[in-house]
Order: C-alpha cells, then sequence, then structure tokens
C-alpha cells in the first residue's frame, strides 16, 4: 500500500506540473508517444486480467453457494454455462441504467456487511482462541491454482495510481487540497 501511495503522490504532483487529463497522455508528454502506446497496452491487460479473476472468482462463489444449497457441478459444461451466464449478466445489466446512484445503496450496504464480518469473525475468536488455540491444520503457504485468487484482490491495491487522474481533476486546482482526498 506504501508504494501504492507513493506512486500517486508522484503522479498527481507530475499531473500538476504537466497538465495531462489522464495516465496515457502523462506518458505521452513525459516519456513520448511509443511509450504512451506501451503504457495503453500495459493498462488494458491490467484491467482485462482483473476482470477474469473477478469473473472467476464469482463464478467460484455461486458454485459454492449450488452445493451449499444441494446442486453439484459434476462436469466442466455446466461450469462454462455459469460463467457464460453470469459474465454476460452482471456486467451487461450494471451497463443498461442511465443513473447509476442506485449502486450507492449497493456499496452501503456491502461496507456495512463486511464491517459486520469484520467485527463477528474478532468475537468469534476471542471465544473460540482460549478455548481451542490455533488449529494445526492451518496451512501458511500454498501454491495452486488458487493463487490466482488473491493476485487479483492484491493487484487491486496498486490499481489506485491508474484510477486517480479522472477521479482527482474534477476537483479544486490546489494540490494539497487533492493529496487530502487520500489521507
Amino acid at each position: 500500500c506504501f508504494l501504492s501511495y507513493t506512486a500517486t503522490i508522484i503522479l498527481l504532483k507530475t499531473q500538476e506540473r504537466t497538465g495531462a487529463n489522464g495516465l496515457d497522455e502523462l506518458t505521452k508528454k513525459t516519456c513520448g508517444k511509443i511509450s504512451a502506446y506501451i503504457m495503453t497496452c500495459l493498462i488494458l491487460t491490467f484491467c482485462v486480467t482483473a476482470q477474469i479473476s473477478y469473473l472467476i472468482i464469482g463464478s467460484d462463489m455461486i458454485k459454492t453457494f449450488l452445493s451449499l444449497g444441494g446442486y453439484k457441478m459434476n462436469n466442466g459444461f455446466q461450469r462454462i454455462v455459469l460463467v457464460t451466464i453470469y459474465s454476460l449478466s452482471v456486467p451487461v445489466m450494471l451497463t443498461i441504467p442511465r443513473k447509476v446512484s442506485f449502486l450507492s445503496y449497493f456499496s452501503f450496504a456491502t461496507v456495512i456487511c463486511v464491517i459486520f464480518f469484520f467485527i463477528v469473525m474478532i468475537i468469534k475468536a476471542i471465544m473460540e482462541f482460549p478455548v481451542k488455540g490455533v488449529s494445526k491444520d492451518i496451512k501458511y503457504f500454498s501454491f495452486s491454482i488458487d493463487i490466482f485468487r488473491s493476485i487479483s484482490l492484491y493487484s487491486m491495491s496498486f490499481a489506485l495510481p491508474i484510477i486517480i487522474l479522472p477521479l482527482v481533476l474534477p476537483y479544486k486546482k490546489s494540490l494539497s487540497k487533492r493529496l487530502r482526498l487520500l489521507r
């Protein structure tokens, strides 16, 4: 997170000096046209891989919920159908509405659910650790296909420099006032 924060500060200061409107324009002004094309390709690759990672995570979660409900997916074709329906329904449904203000309610509910989950986990840990201690079944490291779930989450922590310019450009021109948004 420190590296992401530092890169964002550097990016904002460079943007203030160059007057660029986006990361590709900033790259073009500072490093040249070829570098801007390379940066655009890298950002596109990052966004596509993050989307695919979250698609895998979402389909795994739906598969888990279905298995909890008693429906088992035994072959790859069922998973392909699930991923296709999930990948076409959620993004398409979110692009149809003209006003997306309704998403603020879902965003607020998500934050409340995460806070609730955090509190429940702390309470459960306080109740269980003195009695049972730390389980011997805990694996501290494993390298498997599941690593792709964590890669997408970790890579999102470095997404701030990529998305910050369009977010802060409409705000006040003073850099110090814009930097307060990050703190």
